[in-house]
């Protein structure tokens, strides 16, 4: 500033990743229990229901933190000042090496409840039997924690990790035929850094313009932007039908009936590709037709 300093843009940072030798071994404990319940009164139809706790929790969990993670966990306000030790400056103050090798980061849990629901029954048509089928599966998460070096966040509820999932599967057979169709749903999420739709966050204090987008026709104003930080319930269609003989099976069918596309959401907040979350189960192909033929010699 006094024309005695240069500002220099760019610098060069070391960093070294890979395995270690202080690790050491990851444990876990899982608890599960619950109850089944099959119905005694007839044998006109077979129903099932179910329901189970688990409690799954690692620790000393193993984990390779980024660099960037390293240097945003040790300066951010809800960071963990552990991340430090793992930054080196040199004379001038900047960061000349971050060590981004595997280390013990600490407590990973997983713990809900999953809902489980089987009806069969047969029926008579035309002389030829008709069974029907309905098998309904869900999970509720409750907790989701990730404790890094004291930084804890629990991710239940966010995007990767919804409260609810779940699938069901309704079958019909008859004489050499069988339709399927199933349904698989995603549950909502949100980041934690979101706010109320009340809140001025992102559109005041915060605010940016979106690239080439105006608020007003003279284009003197940018249209203000914000992250998308949540997701909305997600349903997904397949069908398909499939004719058995003794020597062929030949299935047809349709993946992604209704041709329902993912949601997206800002990758800064959640792990995703092309803005799509990872991990959850979205389709990304959208409706697709297909054809199976099986021979037997």
């Amino acid at each position: 500033q006094d024309g005695t300093e240069k500002f220099n843009s760019s610098n060069s940072t070391e960093l070294v990743s890979g395995g270690s030798l202080g690790l050491s071994e990851e444990t876990s404990l899982a608890k599960t229990f619950g109850f089944v319940f099959e119905q005694p009164f007839t044998d006109a139809f077979e129903l099932t229901l179910s329901l189970t706790r688990f409690d799954i929790e690692v620790t000393n969990s193993i984990a390779e933190p980024s660099a960037a993670y390293s240097v945003n966990q040790c300066y951010s306000a809800d960071g963990s000042d552990a991340f430090c030790s793992r930054l080196d400056r040199d004379s001038d103050g900047k960061i000349e090496f971050v060590d981004q090798s595997f280390i013990n980061v600490g407590l990973l849990t997983s713990k809900g409840f999953d809902y489980n629901l089987y009806y069969q029954q047969d029926f008579l048509l035309n002389d030829k039997n008709l069974s029907v089928s309905l098998d309904v599966q869900a999970t509720r998460m409750t907790e989701s924690l990730y404790d890094v070096l004291g930084s804890v966040d629990d991710n239940m509820g966010e995007p990767e990790v919804p409260e609810w999932r779940a699938s069901a599967r309704l079958s019909l057979a008859y004489d050499d035929f069988r339709l399927n169709w199933s349904t698989r749903f995603i549950g909502k999420g949100e980041e934690d850094w979101t706010v109320d739709e009340e809140d001025d966050y992102g559109f005041v204090d915060n605010a940016r313009g979106c690239r080439g987008l105006w608020a007003d026709e003279a284009k003197t104003q940018p249209l203000l932007c914000r992250p998308v930080g949540y997701t909305e319930d997600y349903f997904v269609h397949n069908v398909s039908l499939t004719w058995t003989t003794d020597d062929y099976q030949i299935n047809v069918g349709v993946r992604n009936v209704f041709n329902d596309a993912p949601p997206k959401v800002d990758p800064g907040g959640s792990f995703s590709n092309t803005n799509i979350p990872l991990g959850v189960g979205y389709d990304t192909f959208g409706r697709t037709p297909y054809i199976n033929v099986t021979a037997a010699f």
